[in-house]
């Protein structure tokens, strides 16, 4: 996906047009690797899933000078008729490793 077409660089970028704050783009990357790479070197801040933010990284706050985002939800459609286990792993595992601090 090119950066252009990411809804969640539009959300940050208009929540930081509208808190009146300017910003410049320094970083770009196709994947969370790069991403981090940039924040944990004290390059960039992005903004990331709250459920896969690695360890030693943290979520800025509006008392920090840094506006909030809109809320995003994911929905995971299933063929109702599959019977496949490894299907049924992956699909649990993906629940799982979104829902990390959701009550589902």
């Amino acid at each position: 996906m090119k950066g252009d077409e990411c809804h969640c660089r539009d959300w940050i970028l208009a929540a930081l047009k509208q808190a009146g704050i300017e910003y410049r783009i320094a970083y770009t990357s196709p994947s969370m690797m790069g991403l981090t790479a940039a924040i944990s070197a004290g390059l960039a801040v992005s903004d990331i899933i709250q459920s896969i933010v690695p360890p030693g990284m943290r979520q800025l706050q509006p008392e920090e000078g840094f506006p909030a985002l809109p809320s995003a939800a994911f929905l995971l459609n299933r063929n109702p008729d599959s019977d496949n286990c490894v299907v049924d792993s992956l699909a649990d595992h993906i629940k799982k490793a979104f829902a990390i601090g959701i009550n589902l």
